[in-house]
């Protein structure tokens, strides 16, 4: 396991113990950091069925990006993370009323989420990618010669009309594609792998997820390579983040620092390779 720098160490003791609000700023009490130094477990939210970010195997264990963070979030704050697994849609409304601490569930930035939560600045930059059945890309003629019609992301879909795409319901995925790609016929499943066996069967020409997601299904399936395009140029941007209760910034710039050192250092890039690239630790999952 990587060993954390001593200056960052010191770094988040001194946030832990020193950091002393005014008496007239109460607002900056943090019950997060009352709950950790008191033993008590965070109740952090994780969406299952994502790879990369998350996958639970047949022991019920979760695995990914977002398992790693959440753990070393743990370990910096030595206290223990309860996972729960609630539905994508219910993460926001759970965690305004406290029934869950924090979600690290490859969340995107949103002004509308913005108004419902707190997010920390973001562990990881993503477009929009797509899995495109081949037999579905266009031809014309280009000096006399059939080619296909160029499509490199997730944004020439629209060259496609009348694709049917396939996208994770109530996700920025399906909002986007809603919003930017009217001539399209679009179908929205329960999670990430209901719609990448529809698309298998032939239910849906296209599947739309978060960049990683495309890339961690491409590199898994490879003998699909020849069926399906994998289109994950970059196109749009959104930015995956913690989120947690409002009202509470001293423990938002906490984990503000611990995102940041982490980026820097180079821990979640090595997460991403780890999990994206090679992908046989899903095997036993998914096969």
């Amino acid at each position: 396991m990587r060993r954390i720098p001593a200056f960052f160490l010191i770094s988040i003791f001194s946030l832990l113990v020193f950091f002393v609000p005014p008496a007239n700023a109460q607002f900056l009490q943090s019950p997060y950091f009352a709950k950790a130094k008191s033993e008590q477990p965070l109740i952090v939210a994780l969406t299952t069925n994502t790879p990369p970010f998350c996958l639970r195997d047949k022991n019920g264990q979760p695995h990914g990006i977002d398992v790693e963070l959440a753990l070393r979030l743990g370990e910096i704050l030595h206290t223990k993370i309860d996972f729960v697994y609630p539905e994508f849609e219910d993460i926001f409304e759970l965690i305004e009323e406290g029934s869950i601490d924090l979600a690290i569930a490859n969340i995107t930035i949103t002004m509308e989420r913005s108004m419902q939560v707190s997010f920390t600045h973001s562990y990881m930059d993503i477009t929009q990618g797509a899995m495109l059945d081949r037999r579905f890309i266009p031809r014309q003629i280009i000096e006399g010669v059939v080619r296909d019609v160029p499509i490199h992301n997730y944004s020439d879909l629209e060259k496609i009309p009348g694709l049917i795409v396939g996208t994770w319901g109530n996700t920025t995925s399906e909002a986007l594609t809603r919003d930017f790609h009217l001539n399209l016929e679009h179908l929205a499943f329960d999670n990430i792998l209901e719609a990448r066996e529809a698309l298998f069967r032939g239910e849906i020409n296209a599947l739309v997820a978060d960049s990683p997601i495309i890339e961690f299904m491409s590199n898994y399936f490879k003998g699909d390579r020849k069926r399906f395009k994998t289109l994950t140029q970059p196109t749009t941007k959104e930015r995956l983040a913690i989120a947690m209760r409002m009202g509470d910034p001293s423990f938002v710039e906490f984990l503000n620092e611990v995102v940041d050192e982490l980026r820097a250092d180079g821990t979640l890039d090595s997460w991403a390779e780890k999990y994206i690239e090679d992908t046989s630790w899903a095997g036993e999952v998914l096969r």
